[in-house]
């Protein structure tokens, strides 16, 4: 039976061998993207903004919702 210190201990070099394997970023490294990535977007017109979130936020494969698939009041009906 383990002991509690003991499941810590196990945790403890679980998180220290996975930060050998990849250790954290330079610093500085995710403020640079993130500034990057902030003059992209300003770069846009608030059109491109506006459409580039409506579509991160259909989550439907397709760009645009089918009317046609839906029926009984725009509920899908699939057989299982």
């Amino acid at each position: 039976m383990t002991t509690p210190s003991s499941k810590q201990g196990a945790l403890d070099r679980a998180l220290e061998q996975a930060k050998a394997r990849e250790p954290e970023p330079p610093l500085g490294f995710v403020a640079t993207i993130m500034r990057r990535v902030q003059a992209i977007e300003a770069g846009r017109t608030a059109w491109r903004r506006w459409r580039r979130a409506a579509r991160a936020a259909n989550l439907s494969p397709s760009r645009r919702v089918d009317i046609a698939r839906l029926g009984n009041g725009g509920f899908v009906m699939k057989k299982i």
